[in-house]
């Protein structure tokens, strides 16, 4: 708490706690006990205390009006506003066996206000002490609620996100498709003004020669294999020399275009000699710029191509992701799911390091089940896999998907990584609801338990885990409607 803010400060006394309902039934002695560990202060108009400062005391409104907020991103949202006399906060559950070190809301006064100040750890220390029935009953009730709220509050999440990422998804498509569509279109038409205009300043018989060029190197960018940043740097400038040495104009422009296109010098001596054949050594230079115009145009239609292709392809693994397509009963293919969770997952995968093998099995029949679900159970697994590696290594590690069969009607989905592994005296419990070996704040304990739900639950199949420091196994058994082919 802001001393600043702090008034005035003094001594509390039994018959006030009296008068507050919440200790109203407490006897002389019990009072007592509290006063001997609070203060009465007065604050000014503004902050009492930030969510996240240090959890110190429990607060009991005698008068003023307070504001209660939290934060949610960059901003501050009120959640609730109080004059009613005897309202509490602060320090709330300090009496649970490991209460919440910090604050999780922020309150300011709207006026100047009185308040009852207990310092907190003491506050526990009574409760426990003189009601430790109402301990237990009131720990569990919370721990009861914040799993439900984070449930519920997951749930919410994940339905806001698929209806904002299905209008996403359906406004790239219909431009990624567009962009596909005016790519093929281009291409038949690219360059035929220009075309016109370089044939009408060609000889007769060059014509013929510029069109089988236009041809070739049209193939030959299209479907040369990729070479290294130095071959290429080193074939761009043999053609820049080669382009000076037969008198083609700003040389330097059109060897990046042809090099690109992975033309060579070669090619270009085997054009001139073309043209010199015929007695129309003057028509190479307007011949090979017109054509590493032409290569240049389809590059970049390429690269249009391929980027449109991307987005399409990010759009198709994001709605098998999501299956906000389809009624939550699908046919589906389990590797086609795992896949689609890897994409989503990309991001959080590159930001470690960490290097993915799949094992499909290739002859898996479709699977009747609820997609948007598996894939969140995926989900789960595969950030937990990046959670352990991370916690062995600072960089690098490698997360293993297998799938297959373990008998003609069971398909299995094995996750692996290797990363610091689950020790041996908590292995039987990471299925529990809010068992977790994660530090407080970095998880909640739900993450393996809703893959059970939806693994052994929803589909009637089996979820285990077996581990070693270095070779953690998650593994998955489904019941397949088709046999084994």
């Amino acid at each position: 708490m802001d001393d600043a803010r702090v008034l005035t400060e003094s001594a509390a006394d039994p018959d006030l706690l009296r008068s507050l309902f919440l200790f109203e039934a407490l006897n002389a002695e019990q009072l007592d006990t509290l006063v001997a560990s609070s203060v009465v202060v007065d604050v000014a108009p503004g902050l009492v205390f930030a969510e996240g400062d240090p959890a110190q005391f429990f607060f009991v409104l005698v008068d003023g009006e307070l504001l209660l907020s939290r934060r949610v991103g960059d901003r501050d949202v009120e959640t609730m506003r109080t004059d009613h006399r005897g309202s509490y906060f602060g320090a709330t559950a300090s009496f649970i066996e490991a209460p919440p070190a910090h604050y999780t809301f922020t309150v300011r006064a709207c006026s100047p206000c009185r308040l009852l100040r207990v310092d907190a750890e003491a506050f526990g220390t009574f409760v426990r002490a003189h009601f430790p029935m109402a301990v237990h009953l009131l720990q569990g009730m919370m721990v009861d609620h914040e799993g439900v709220h984070r449930i519920v509050d997951q749930q919410h999440r994940i339905q806001a996100a698929g209806t904002i990422s299905a209008g996403l998804m359906h406004g790239l498509n219909n431009p990624a498709g567009a962009i596909s569509r005016t790519v093929t279109q281009l291409r038949a038409r690219v360059g035929q003004d220009r075309d016109q205009d370089v044939r009408g300043r060609l000889s007769p018989g060059s014509a013929a020669i510029y069109d089988r060029l236009r041809r070739e190197a049209a193939v030959v960018g299209t479907e040369a294999a990729r070479s290294s940043p130095l071959d290429d740097a080193d074939r761009e400038e043999r053609i820049e020399d080669w382009l000076t040495a037969h008198g083609v104009d700003r040389p330097w422009t059109l060897s990046p275009a042809l090099g690109n296109a992975r033309l060579d010098v070669a090619w270009l001596d085997e054009a001139a000699s073309a043209f010199e054949s015929i007695g129309a050594a003057g028509d190479v230079a307007a011949a090979i710029v017109a054509v590493a115009d032409h290569v240049e145009t389809l590059l970049l239609l390429d690269e249009l191509a391929e980027a449109s292709a991307e987005v399409s392809a990010l759009v198709g693994s994001a709605r098998q992701y999501s299956q906000l397509d389809s009624s939550p009963l699908v046919v589906a293919d389990v590797n086609d799911l795992l896949d689609s969770t890897l994409t989503v997952m990309s991001a959080a995968i590159q930001a470690r390091g960490i290097s993915v093998r799949t094992e499909y099995s290739p002859d898996l029949p479709a699977l009747l089940c609820y997609a948007g679900e598996l894939n969140q159970a995926w989900t789960n697994i595969v950030d937990n896999a990046i959670y352990a590696i991370g916690a062995a290594c600072d960089d690098g590690g490698e997360i293993t998907i297998r799938t297959g069969w373990v008998d003609d009607r069971i398909i299995q989905v094995e996750l692996c990584d290797n990363g610091i592994g689950i020790p041996p005296d908590v292995r039987d419990r990471v299925f529990l609801p809010f068992f977790t070996t994660k530090p407080v704040g970095d998880g909640a304990g739900m993450g393996l338990d809703l893959a059970w739900r939806v693994i052994v639950g929803k589909h009637g199949g089996m979820l285990s885990a077996s581990s070693t420091p270095g070779d953690t196994r998650i593994t998955a058994c489904l019941p397949a409607e088709q046999p084994r082919p």
